[in-house]
């Protein structure tokens, strides 16, 4: 396995990621690898979440004969830009930019994208600008609209908070993981054009948030002409199967 540092233009910032391929010469299938959600690096981690997600995968594709491409995204570990101020539909572009350069590299013999969680929303809407995409796999997607993904999530956080007792109920209460929360931060956002905001103790990317709330998943979805490899988990509390 052999393993290169790479920079990407889009558009007004660099993307730094990594190329792994496997230890032959010669040309390859690749995968590119689309994050979840959050200020995640290629490896798709962050400070308080450190999972090494897209790092073992794509050691893995390399021994099975395939290259793949992650990169920090925007405004995370080397790459350049804000991530409070970057849209959904930057996401998307930066996903676009890296499979064209991807694409022109001499090993590629051809590119699927790969998305985790809300990566499995962006794949999608790249195959329909890049209609060579040899094939999507997604992780962990969801159908429903984001806002009803977010609602559900808060429900069951609220749920379980509710069964662990009344410390961890008022704990709930002050971190804001209930629905009344939920819906007065979505309400919040929907109604502002502020690029980020903040909730409790947390910044939140306000402009990508509302950006995905204006996407219908299963109407994007059913314009997709390559094939999909969709896995889920039975049980995912995030994205329901």
């Amino acid at each position: 396995m052999i393993e290169k540092e790479i920079s990407i233009r889009s558009n007004d910032v660099q993307l730094s990621g990594t190329i792994c391929l496997p230890k032959e010469t010669g040309r390859f299938p690749a995968v590119l690898m689309i994050h979840g959600s959050g200020p995640l690096d290629r490896d798709e981690n962050m400070k308080a979440q450190q999972l090494n997600v897209f790092n073992t995968i794509a050691h893995h594709l390399a021994k099975e004969g395939f290259a793949s491409l992650r990169y920090d995204k925007r405004g995370c570990g080397k790459s350049g830009g804000n991530f409070y101020k970057t849209g959904h539909f930057d996401l998307v572009e930066d996903v676009v930019n890296a499979f064209d350069a991807l694409s022109q590299m001499e090993f590629c013999e051809k590119v699927f994208v790969l998305g985790h969680s809300e990566g499995c929303i962006i794949a999608p809407q790249v195959s329909l600008k890049r209609t060579s995409i040899a094939g999507l796999i997604l992780l962990c997607p969801f159908a429903d609209t984001i806002e009803s993904v977010l609602m559900k999530q808060a429900a069951q956080l609220e749920k379980e908070f509710e069964h662990s007792g009344f410390f961890s109920k008022m704990l709930s209460n002050i971190l804001g993981a209930n629905v009344k929360s939920q819906r007065k931060l979505i309400d919040s956002i929907n109604s502002s054009n502020a690029e980020s905001m903040r909730n409790h103790f947390q910044k939140v990317p306000a402009k990508s948030f509302r950006e995905l709330m204006s996407l219908d998943p299963r109407s994007i979805f059913s314009q997709v002409t390559q094939p999909m490899l969709i896995i889920g988990g039975e049980k995912d509390l995030q994205c329901e199967p």
